[in-house]
């Protein structure tokens, strides 16, 4: 991921404000649940069932495939932060960081059985800058 050549998206904008108006304003994170036998493993109490309640309500829209992926995105984000802070304000994701990780997890999920033909050509789309709307 080179955010220094991470190019401005209007697409991804728009994507990105209506994936942090999903979200609440600011995601607890201090109920972390350890694992027993690996010592870097954990999880996060809830957030996994809050992305998939939130990235749930895009199933069937015209958009599902990137919500879903953006949401997820933002999921490994916040579980990746967990371990450092508390809580996070979602306002203070760097759209630019988040934009970087979207695309290079679009890009390996390509191939990734399961998506149709739909989803495929307008992830392709998405990701040559094409309108997307």
């Amino acid at each position: 991921m080179n955010i220094a050549d991470n190019q401005p998206n209007p697409n991804f904008t728009k994507l990105f404000q209506l994936a942090l108006a999903d979200w609440p304003e600011i995601v607890d994170l201090r109920l972390l649940d350890y694992s027993k036998t690996a010592k870097r493993r954990y999880s996060v109490r809830g957030l996994g069932e809050l992305e998939d309640n939130i990235s749930t309500r895009y199933i069937g829209t015209k958009i599902e495939i990137l919500m879903r992926n953006l949401h997820y995105v933002i999921f490994v984000t916040l579980h990746k932060l967990a371990p450092e802070i508390e809580s996070l304000h979602l306002s203070d994701l760097r759209e630019v960081t988040i934009k970087a990780r979207f695309e290079e997890w679009l890009r390996k999920s390509l191939d990734v059985e399961g998506w149709t033909a739909d989803d495929v050509a307008l992830v392709e789309r998405y990701l040559a800058g094409d309108s997307i709307s």
